[in-house]
């Protein structure tokens, strides 16, 4: 958070014709409450809980950037898959067995 702090203020200094114009900050799905199997939208209910919590200090951080007439995006991902990734390789097993 404190780079994305860093980053606004390093915008706040530029002249306007050197400032970006756009600000993509990485956040998370933590933002939202449990749905269960039901889908999330991005306007859905804010979680409880220190995830959330941080991912919406984050964000307020990034919008910051929007005072000064830069378009912020707010990139929520969830879990991301890779070969060398714990997660990938718990599900992978699970794949294996037709489980997934």
């Amino acid at each position: 958070m404190e780079f994305t702090r860093k980053i606004v203020e390093s915008m706040r200094r530029m002249d306007d014709d050197e400032r970006p114009r756009v600000l993509v900050n990485a956040s998370a799905m933590g933002i939202y409450a449990p749905a269960g199997d039901d889908p999330i939208e991005e306007s859905g209910m804010t979680g409880q809980g220190r995830l959330a919590e941080l991912c919406l200090e984050w964000e307020a951080a990034a919008r910051e950037a929007e005072r000064l007439g830069v378009r912020v995006v707010l990139l929520r991902t969830g879990i991301v898959l890779g070969k060398g990734g714990e997660a990938w390789g718990r599900l992978r097993r699970l794949f294996g067995r037709g489980l997934g």
